[in-house]
Formats: structure tokens, sequence, C-alpha cells
């Protein structure tokens, strides 16, 4: 194996050395499993089906991350806050952004809130400010701390 110090003069070029290695690697007989991979590849899309609901797959890897809901009742998602009903405080969420327009936030996989996302600091949906006011005084004394 080589070392590529500065010896590409393009990305063509990296790209056809990423290629090689990947091609040697893979026809290598593998320390983990004794076998060369190109081969186990073969005998492996015997069984492999095709993926027809590729929105269902990506939900799954999307939705990863888990998200604390903080005493304001927001998350934090890419620098902005996005408000949540007030009983999940303290719980941790899920974020999907598929689509790449909305913000969809979901506990044990229900769909709790759906944002618009925005460039906004702070985003709050009309329904959850009102029970965010009643529940205010109980943070207070709770030690959330109003910053203005």
């Amino acid at each position: 194996m080589k070392v590529y110090n500065e010896e590409f003069e393009d990305y063509a070029d990296l790209e056809d050395i990423v290629n090689q290695f990947r091609d040697d690697i893979n026809s290598e007989v593998s320390q983990a499993t004794n076998k060369i991979p190109l081969e186990l590849l073969k005998k492996e899309k015997e069984y492999l089906k095709p993926i027809h609901n590729i929105d269902l797959l990506l939900s799954y890897i999307s939705a990863q991350k888990e998200y604390k809901v903080n005493k304001e009742s927001m998350i934090s998602y890419n620098g902005k806050k996005y408000s949540v009903p007030t009983k999940y405080i303290g719980k941790k969420l899920n974020i999907n952004c598929l689509d790449n327009n909305n913000i969809n936030i979901y506990y044990n996989n229900d769909l709790i809130v759906c944002h618009p996302l925005s460039d906004k600091k702070l985003n709050y949906k009309m329904e959850h400010v009102i029970p965010m006011l009643f529940a205010l005084p109980h943070l207070i004394s709770k030690g959330l701390k109003i910053s203005s």
C-alpha cells in the first residue's frame, strides 16, 4: 500500500486512487472473516431485495439523534429553537427533516408537532404559547432563569 502525500493533481486523480484502493482491499482476504469481501458480496446479493419504500428507510436513519426538551419547552435544532407541548419538558424527542421544508418532532415514533424550517431564532406554535405561560410560574420556582 502506498501513502498518497500530494501525489495527485486534481479530484479525478484522488477519486481514481480511492477507487483503486477500494478494489484492492475488497479483493484481498479479510482478517475478520478470512474470506474475500467481493466473493461474499456476490453470495449475499442472492438474498438482497429491492427497497420499494425509500421514505420508510430514510425515516429510520434520520430519527436516530435525540434532542432533549429544555425548561422553556423548546428543542434546539441547527441553532434554532422550536416549541413543543409543555408535557414533553425534560423528555428526549427525535427529529425528522426529510423534505428540507419542515421539521417533524416525534416522541416514541409518534408525531407531536411539525414546524416549518425557519431562519428565526425562536419558533413557536400558538397552541404551545398559552400552556408555556401557565407553566412559567411553576418553572421559575423550579429554577428556570429568564433572560431578556
